[in-house]
């Protein structure tokens, strides 16, 4: 009998042998590519079609890769990380060893190209049988080495006494060889824990000690038996490496079935439906040669929209998913686990919020000249209801106001929070029934006491208009407690600290309204600060402005129609000078060149969101509150410190290496798009 520590780290050798199974290095001409012969059934997928081509191009045609992404640097990182843990590096590069590989072999497996998909096998009266398969690209010496480790690992957990071995079984497929591998899940043949009785207020002290000790016994009587069985086929073809997987599905069947077979005459590879896996690994096997019958990627390329923000190549990452299948499968589910409650609760919920409609989720990450990419299409096809028709119900135009300045982060987001909260009462009043409506009344009246409106009127008095501005990193003092060791008690100290100034801007529709909220604010929570809150009038602005004595200063501001809701110690004075004195249209983000950039790498139109920022500011920002956090890090090693900041870019280089990045959210007939872009100029 092996120890825990042992199984465990047998365990994810075992899972290393195997999973780096789908890490590919090499396309094949006589195969189709994997997921092209996904099936219809399948529900998720996601592939790194040219992962080392998207490197080297990044390497060759932006200074991020000829200045940042050197191989010195690189090189240099991966010395930090074996000199920091040397001991843990080298039982992980011999473990490694043993099975035939080296963190190289690791670095160009997971740079390759491979594919990982779900497919749901409907089947009749049952919930749909669920299979994970992979697909790798790689040259048959790797994946001779590969079966090798597999064959290593299991031999390894046999010479140790592992108890659970998976059980290997040749077998041909679709006219390729299949090896399947078994493995028992393992569990205790009841439910432990302690139940409460249904009759449990009347029970006396003495009947819930009782109770309570027949819990415990049962507990310490339970036993380990096997309640499941993953199902794992590995197959070759000129290559290729394919494997699928048998998730495990038993849920509390697989306990029941074991009570009540005290013998262990179980049919295990009835109960998993081995049938259905062969079925379909097999299916998947001959499509790679002859294509699906029906294929997934013929519902892909069925949406316009997913055809046109795909790209044909330099992506590096794609990902789709079929929601509305996915929907039916966790409905079938719940159906097949005979629990119409809960089937009933879903059914509405899905109902309400409109997403029984929703559809394809597709995106990407490629590198398109000069930009990177990363586009997402979520199907959400009109007419809309629910939350979807909440996010399509504003829009507006893709231009940030002109007291929008040049060196700021800025997002824009168009919703009425007032829809988005009477779709949540009716959620909560559809499945929690008149008590919830009572609930959200009372809130109502409470609120109503204090500025004579309820909530909705409240959150649409905000407008539709959301502005967010990001500002540099600042310093701020905050309270911390030092222990002493002479008093034995800990002293108040002031440690410096980083905060992101942040600001909300809102064009409210209802002054008024907004300054009853800071009128009862300024009664209820102002006297009671200690001066830590204060009311102030500024600018033409009133509102509360807090100190640094309660953490980041805050600021609550109404005047000139707006809202102003800022986090940061300079933010504020500088945000109410730029709304009362817009800058010159030369100094404003809207007249600028960094906005004439954004327009150029993505083509800003009117619609949900929009956001712009300097890339190389927002970068050399972020490295400055990281030079921050490592000279405060309690470093074991303080040699560290200085070895990781040699490895960071130089300010030049980080400006050189991005420019603008551009983001937006807008809808068309069929769905939502979802689009952003970094620039990434060449030397």
């Amino acid at each position: 009998m092996q120890t825990p520590t042992r199984r465990i780290r047998n365990n994810i050798l075992m899972l290393v042998a195997l999973a780096v199974c789908v890490l590919p290095t090499q396309a094949t001409a006589q195969l189709r590519p994997g997921w092209e012969a996904l099936p219809a059934e399948t529900v998720f997928c996601v592939r790194m079609p040219d992962t080392k081509g998207f490197l080297e191009q990044l390497r060759d045609t932006t200074a991020l890769g000829k200045r940042i992404l050197t191989e010195d640097r690189l090189s240099q990182v991966r010395s930090l990380i074996t000199e920091s843990d040397a001991e843990s590096w080298e039982e992980f590069t011999d473990q490694l060893a043993e099975f035939g590989f080296t963190p190289e072999d690791l670095i160009d497996l997971a740079t390759s190209n491979w594919g990982f998909a779900v497919i749901a096998e409907p089947r009749p009266d049952m919930a749909p049988r669920t299979i994970g398969v992979f697909w790798a690209d790689l040259d048959d010496e790797m994946i001779d080495r590969l079966y090798t480790a597999t064959d290593r690992a299991l031999q390894k957990r046999i010479d140790e006494g592992d108890d659970n071995v998976p059980t290997r079984v040749d077998l041909e497929l679709a006219g390729v060889e299949v090896r399947q591998l078994t493995e028992n899940i393992m569990g205790m043949d009841r439910e432990l824990g302690f139940e409460m009785p249904d009759n449990f207020e009347q029970m006396s002290q003495e009947e819930i000690q009782e109770h309570f000790e027949e819990q415990r016994r049962l507990n310490e009587q339970a036993q380990q038996v096997t309640v499941d069985q993953t199902h794992t086929l590995i197959a070759r073809m000129p290559g290729r490496l394919i494997m699928a997987i048998g998730f495990p599905q038993l849920g509390n069947r697989g306990r029941d079935l074991a009570n009540n077979n005290a013998a262990g005459n179980i049919d295990w590879e009835t109960e998993t439906d081995l049938q259905t896996l062969h079925a379909v690994t097999a299916r998947f096997l001959a499509a790679q040669t002859q294509g699906a019958a029906d294929p997934f990627l013929a519902r892909v390329q069925a949406t316009p929209a997913i055809a046109t923000l795909v790209p044909e190549q330099g992506a590096v990452f794609e990902i789709y998913a079929d929601l509305a299948l996915i929907n039916n499968i966790v409905r079938e589910q719940m159906i097949a686990n005979e629990n119409p409650e809960n089937v009933d609760t879903f059914n509405t919920v899905m109902s309400t919020l409109g997403l029984d409609r929703i559809g394809m989720l597709a995106g990407a990450i490629a590198l398109d000249g000069q930009a990177l990419r990363q586009n997402f299409f979520l199907g959400m096809p009109e007419p809309r209801t629910g939350l979807p028709q909440t996010f399509a119900a504003n829009t507006l135009p893709p231009t940030p106001p002109g007291w929008v300045p040049t060196d700021v982060g800025y997002t824009q987001l168009a919703y009425d929070l007032g829809l988005l909260y009477d779709l949540i009462v009716e959620v909560a009043t559809a499945t929690a029934g008149p008590e919830a409506r009572q609930g959200v009344d009372m809130a109502n009246g409470t609120l109503f006491g204090f500025i004579q409106a309820d909530i909705r009127t409240l959150l649409s008095s905000l407008g539709t208009r959301h502005s967010i501005v990001l500002a540099k990193h600042e310093q701020v003092m905050a309270t911390d407690y030092e222990y002493n060791e002479q008093t034995d008690d800990w002293d108040e100290i002031e440690v410096p600290e980083q905060v992101q100034p942040v600001a909300l801007v809102w064009e409210v529709t209802d002054a008024d309204l907004w300054q009853r909220v800071i009128n009862a604010l300024a009664m209820t929570i102002v006297p009671q600060s200690d001066g830590a809150i204060e009311s102030i009038d500024q600018q033409g602005f009133s509102g509360l402005r807090s100190s640094e004595e309660v953490g980041p200063p805050m600021g609550l501001m109404l005047g000139n129609g707006r809202l102003v809701l800022t986090v940061g110690p300079t933010i504020l004075d500088r945000l109410l000078t730029l709304l009362n004195n817009p800058p010159d249209s030369r100094f404003s983000m809207a007249g600028s060149v960094l906005y004439q950039d954004a327009s150029r790498i993505i083509n800003l139109r009117p619609g949900m969101s929009m956001s712009i920022q300097d890339g190389g500011a927002s970068t050399i920002d972020l490295k400055n509150f990281a030079l921050w956090a490592l000279d405060n890090a309690d470093l074991e090693d303080p040699s560290l410190a200085d070895k990781i900041r040699n490895l960071i870019p130089s300010d030049e280089d980080l400006a050189a290496a991005f420019g603008v990045s551009a983001g937006q959210i807008t809808f068309t007939p069929e769905g939502m798009l979802i689009e952003s872009a970094a620039e990434l100029p060449n030397e």
